[in-house]
């Protein structure tokens, strides 16, 4: 490979990189994904089993015709959610929607967090403090308030929590990004994350 590949190649991964820093806690999402699925499935389950023992048994055509579309209509409630994140230039500093479209879960964000440096170029830890914790609590939405009726079917998809689930997602928010930074100052500590 020559150097003008390489620096083509480098060129990709700084912009991934750089890109990367407003994607904070995005293995947090897929924890999150993965967990629901599986939730979901064990809370079908039974329902499933249901259908699948009553098509086994049905000899009736007409029936069974009835019977497989409960179960692709139970399939498609049973379908892993996808968590996607987005700015939005119209939320303001601090403010945050998650709501669920179509199936995919939609944490937004405020498009001014998207900048994550200072003008020379260091990392702002307030500003990816701030994001991070929005974050976080957000995430809490998703995975406490999920089976909460606004959360499936709000206003135009949104739908404002209050009390209660602000104080849970707050909490939620603050015992993730906890557990975080132990991690982290476990993989950072004498050099453990130059070995991986």
């Amino acid at each position: 490979m020559d150097a003008k590949r390489k620096n083509e190649i480098r060129g990709i991964a700084k912009r991934i990189n750089d890109e990367s820093e407003k994607y904070q806690l995005a293995h947090a999402c897929q924890a999150t994904e993965h967990i629901l699925r599986n939730d979901t499935k064990e809370h079908y389950r039974p329902k499933h089993d249901d259908i699948v023992a009553r098509l086994k048994n049905e000899t009736d055509p007409e029936k069974i015709k009835g019977i497989r579309k409960e179960l692709e209509e139970l399939k498609k409630k049973v379908a892993a959610p996808n968590i996607k994140i987005d700015y939005l230039e119209h939320l303001s500093w601090g403010s945050a929607r998650a709501y669920r479209i179509n199936g995919t879960i939609r944490i937004s964000l405020p498009r001014d967090m998207t900048c994550l440096r200072k003008e020379s170029g260091e990392l702002d830890i307030g500003r990816m403090r701030a994001l991070r914790e929005l974050m976080a609590h957000e995430l809490g939405h998703v995975i406490l308030h999920n089976k909460h009726a606004n959360m499936k079917a709000g206003l135009q998809g949104t739908h404002e929590f209050g009390g209660e689930h602000e104080e849970e997602a707050n909490f939620f928010g603050s015992e993730l990004l906890e557990m975080r930074r132990k991690r982290n100052d476990e993989l950072y500590k004498d050099g453990n994350y130059r070995k991986i």
